[in-house]
């Protein structure tokens, strides 16, 4: 094979290397690892609460992930690495409610609402999770 035609070879196979390298860079990205906590927060009436703050922390970490309620009292924590974790509620009027023991696993879409009691903000009310949260 003349030379000329050695170098257009190593060329092409260059050229498809790294085709195949764009085209399969994404897929591995596609992978869902973290985990996804959301529910609503509601009062003693059931009427939903919007504006509460949402704080998840990552137990073994501290890392904190936080979040707050929108008009309809709903709210998601995105992007939390699986773990144990404790998640406050908070807002001005009512007692900031803590909720412990919770156990996130990988690609998990897990469901917590939680009740807040009017009160102040400086007083709370401590929850130990002892059953499993809704997949």
């Amino acid at each position: 094979m003349p030379r000329s035609n050695r170098k257009h070879a190593w060329g092409y196979l260059v050229v498809l290397i790294l085709l195949l390298a764009a085209v399969a860079a994404p897929l591995g990205y596609g992978q869902v690892v973290n985990a996804t906590l959301a529910g609503t927060v509601t009062d003693p009436t059931g009427a939903v609460i919007p504006g509460v703050s949402v704080t998840a922390t990552d137990v073994a970490t501290g890392i904190k992930t936080r979040s707050s309620t929108n008009a309809a009292g709903y709210y998601v924590v995105l992007s939390l690495v699986p773990g144990n974790y404790s998640v406050e509620f908070s807002k001005p009027g009512f007692k900031t409610a803590l909720v412990k023991g919770i156990v996130l696993q990988v690609d998990q879409k897990a469901t917590l609402s939680q009740q807040m009691q009017v009160g102040a903000v400086s007083q709370q009310v401590s929850v130990t999770s002892s059953v499993p949260l809704v997949n």
